[in-house]
């Protein structure tokens, strides 16, 4: 690990005076990295549980052919449940192994079976079987913390997270001090939106196991979902030193560093994402919109492409798209803006900031036709019409486009007449466009709406 990465040096901007950001771009990149994989055969999880679950269900045997098939020997018996495993007959391996189990003469080795039979298939991802075989060996095993941990984490893998928390904290009331127990946890309460019970359970994990990678990058994760960013930061490095290759901790401090506006130590850690896994989706749109940023869109243009034939339906596409059109803009490319923009509403149709962003540059270039267009697919993004048209006014009003802020300013005026803040903006917007005696005027219309205001709030 390099000094350079360490964020006491590069994120001391973040925590002035003990306070930390609300930097909610990192904290919602953090949540989509954190759940960014999708859950493997969760699409056809139910049908083929049903059908696993009824096949064990039957009281009557076994097939005669699945009987012959399987050898009297208890090892090669196994062996051929693995065969089956590998060929994708995972039911007929359910059945194999459910007569095997029957001939042990005692619980602790159906438990065994059964547990081997589930790891088995967990390995080949067959997560929807596994459950079924860790099932059964909860049943041989009610006792057992490993029985537990296992179905557990099926059931999580599965994104079936209540039963899976059940299974946690069964397995937790067998054996407290299991890091391993409360590092799921961890994962598991991130999944349900309860970041500090996962900041609580990845505490846990780390105080009977200090050197546990994953669980710091949990706690990273959890931290970092509710803004707490340099703690999250601090969290990856030491996952980072105990595991060097560690792509999610490298993930994650890259994004931070991103957002916190240290584009060199950002890249610098990106990079080593991408030697871990070369084609990240992540990976590769926040190194193109590095590239935007400091000044080569044209380059990053090729690499959104590749990202877009990886995975065309991503959410973070359009975001690059808006870095492209920003770093276009800013070389006064009006033109390859324009379409980096239209490239962003067609990556994502509801994003209120693609379309609004390209309003604005669409009446910059005397558009008005399309610029209203624009505006009005924004204003369907937003349920509040007026609020939607101040956030296009200060939108603009940033981008100094002040004919364009005037414009949405007294929009969202026609939409909140009684609103001083609504006259405020346009007052604001008047005077940063010059036109300063139009904007006194409104000026002094929004402090008399204030003080109208106070007289009728308190009676007077």
């Amino acid at each position: 690990m390099q000094e350079t990465l360490e964020p006491t040096s590069h994120l001391h901007h973040l925590n002035k005076e003990g306070k930390q950001p609300s930097l909610s771009f990192a904290s919602i990149a953090i949540r989509e990295a954190t759940q960014r994989l999708p859950l493997p055969r969760e699409a056809a999880a139910d049908a083929l549980l049903k059908e696993a679950v009824e096949r064990l269900g039957q009281d009557v045997a076994p097939e005669p052919e699945l009987v012959a098939a399987l050898p009297p020997d208890d090892e090669q018996a196994m062996q051929a449940i693995q065969a089956w495993i590998q060929q994708e007959r995972y039911n007929q391996a359910l059945s194999a192994g459910k007569i095997i189990a029957e001939r042990q003469p005692d619980p602790p080795l159906k438990w065994a079976i059964w547990t081997e039979v589930g790891q088995s298939l967990f390995a080949f991802e067959a997560y929807d079987h596994a459950v079924v075989a860790y099932r059964q060996a909860t049943q041989h095993a009610q006792d057992e913390m490993v029985a537990w941990f296992n179905l557990g984490l099926a059931l999580q893998t599965l994104g079936q997270v209540e039963e899976a928390l059940h299974c946690y904290q069964r397995a937790d009331q067998l054996q407290p001090d299991h890091p391993k127990v409360w590092c799921n946890l961890g994962a598991l309460y991130f999944q349900l939106d309860d970041y500090e019970s996962s900041i609580q359970a990845s505490h846990r994990a780390l105080h009977f196991k200090p050197d546990y990678a994953r669980a710091w990058d949990n706690l990273a994760a959890a931290l970092g979902a509710t803004d707490q960013l340099v703690d999250a930061a601090r969290c990856c490095v030491k996952a980072i030193k105990i595991r060097p290759d560690y792509f999610e901790a490298w993930l994650k401090l890259a994004i931070i560093y991103y957002h916190a506006g240290s584009l060199p130590q950002a890249e610098q850690a990106f990079s080593r994402a991408q030697q871990l896994e070369p084609d990240s989706l992540y990976v590769l749109t926040y190194m193109a919109m590095i590239l935007a940023r400091t000044g080569d869109p044209s380059a990053a243009k090729e690499r959104i492409r590749y990202a877009a034939e990886l995975l065309p339906e991503s959410s973070l596409l359009w975001k690059v798209w808006m870095e492209i059109g920003a770093a276009y803009e800013k070389q006064d490319k009006a033109t390859s803006a324009l379409e980096a923009y239209q490239q962003a509403t067609f990556a994502h149709p509801q994003a209120f900031e693609a379309w609004a962003t390209l309003g604005r540059l669409q009446n910059h270039l005397e558009m008005p036709e399309d610029a209203q267009r624009s505006f009005s697919q924004a204003i369907k993004c937003r349920p509040d019409p007026a609020q939607a048209w101040r956030d296009i006014g200060r939108l603009a009003h940033d981008s100094q486009d002040f004919a364009c802020a005037v414009s949405a300013f007294q929009q969202q005026t026609e939409l909140a007449p009684e609103n001083p803040v609504a006259w405020k903006d346009l007052g604001e917007s008047l005077q940063a466009a010059g036109r300063s005696s139009e904007a006194a005027d409104i000026l002094q219309k929004a402090k008399q709406l204030v003080k109208d205001q106070v007289t009728q709030t308190s009676g007077i």
